[in-house]
């Protein structure tokens, strides 16, 4: 009889421990996804007058050295914390309770949000913010967009003392029109260039309106992105 060999391995034990080395701020918001951070950082600079912000990649923080240095240097000492966990609980477990009784040790307003459209039960009962803010929260990231992100730290800015009046979450279209010279278009507005041609507008952002022209001939030579952005601004009125 042969017996194999087996080794268990966990996720954390092949990561090195790193410090952040950031500075405590009021508002703190961790994702797993450089889309979020970027996004965050963003609707916080076109938002004069909000608190100080620090933002965290979770993936940075696997180790749990990381996270107990995390936590107690960003975490514990701020006023409002907002983890949004893509792949729910179990992908974060150990820095979601660590941040958990911090935020109940140091009276920090905590939200744990699931990083997609699914509910993740078990992320509520590790919050300190009500679960009607918390839903809030989750609604303004499910809506996207810039304007409902600006709503989300107004949101968190209200809870950490600041007067800030936050909108309701407000969903964005699921498809629009589009042309390549005027970008989004009101449903009422049209594109009409000079002459017979008419532009395809379509209500899809995975596609792109064109006049319907024919294509050039193999081998000749394609215009620049930036001349024919040109040319179509200058072909479209309302």
């Amino acid at each position: 009889m042969h017996l194999i060999r087996l080794d268990t391995v966990s996720l954390d034990e092949g990561e090195a421990a790193v410090d952040l080395g950031q500075s405590p701020g009021e508002i703190v918001f961790l994702s797993f996804t450089d889309t979020d951070l970027a996004a965050v950082a963003r609707a916080h600079a076109a938002e004069p007058g909000l608190p100080s912000l620090r933002l965290a990649k979770m993936a940075q923080l696997r180790h749990p050295m990381s996270v107990d240095l995390y936590v107690d240097g960003v975490i514990a000492r701020a006023r409002v914390c907002v983890i949004r966990c893509l792949g729910g609980l179990d992908y974060w477990r150990y820095g979601i309770e660590r941040a958990a009784v911090a935020a109940r040790a140091h009276g920090v307003r905590l939200a744990v949000l699931p990083g997609d459209d699914r509910p993740d039960p078990r992320l509520d009962a590790f919050s300190t913010l009500p679960p009607e803010t918390c839903a809030r929260l989750d609604a303004y990231f499910r809506a996207g967009g810039p304007e409902n992100l600006k709503n989300v730290l107004r949101c968190l800015a209200s809870e950490a003392g600041a007067a800030f009046e936050p909108a309701p979450p407000r969903a964005l279209p699921r498809g629009f029109a589009w042309c390549p010279g005027c970008g989004p278009l009101p449903s009422r507005r049209r594109c009409r260039p000079p002459g017979r041609d008419r532009w395809r507008c379509c209500w899809s952002t995975a596609r792109r309106c064109s006049p319907a022209r024919p294509r050039p001939p193999p081998g000749s030579p394609r215009p620049s992105p930036n001349a024919a952005s040109a040319a179509s601004r200058s072909q479209c009125r309302a």
